[in-house]
């Protein structure tokens, strides 16, 4: 029950509570996760896709894991060699909510023929990719996301 409304109505007041019932909620920004051990490519690359998305920083899979625990992520930019650990070990805690896969951009100096599947969406070395077309990559994949921020990403 939105609200109680007596008769006669008074057009008005039912008006403005089928506005505030059926408005469209505010669009929220999409938010990056970006896992990589080398503290100058967080930088880079947070400073390059700040525009498009709210990025958050990862410099472990466990820092990675601590964040998709207790925040939001709509895409993740992953760092294949993590240190001893490879980064690819966190995809199959890559989903929201709903159980749904968050999808992955992989951005790194290992080895970039994986397999594109669900997780993962598109793979860029980091030596013959430019961050500029890092953003691209980001600005596409967010436009096929369905959810909270189908607008056009900036």
């Amino acid at each position: 029950m939105l609200h109680w409304l007596s008769k006669p109505i008074a057009f008005k007041p039912l008006i403005d509570i089928l506005r505030t019932a059926t408005a469209v909620p505010p669009r929220q920004r999409p938010r990056i996760l970006h896992v990589d051990d080398d503290c100058n490519v967080l930088g880079l690359v947070n400073h390059e896709l700040r525009l498009i998305g709210d990025v958050i920083s990862a410099d472990s899979v466990e820092s990675a894991l601590r964040t998709l625990a207790s925040e939001r992520i709509d895409l993740v930019v992953l760092d294949i060699k993590l240190g001893q650990n490879s980064g690819l070990d966190l995809l199959p805690d890559l989903h929201d909510g709903s159980g749904n896969c968050i999808p992955v951009i992989i951005f790194s100096n290992q080895s970039t023929d994986v397999e594109c599947n669900d997780h993962i969406d598109s793979a860029l070395s980091k030596m013959n990719s430019s961050l500029e077309s890092l953003a691209e990559a980001v600005r596409d994949r967010l436009a096929r996301v369905p959810a909270q921020f189908a607008r056009k990403v900036a």
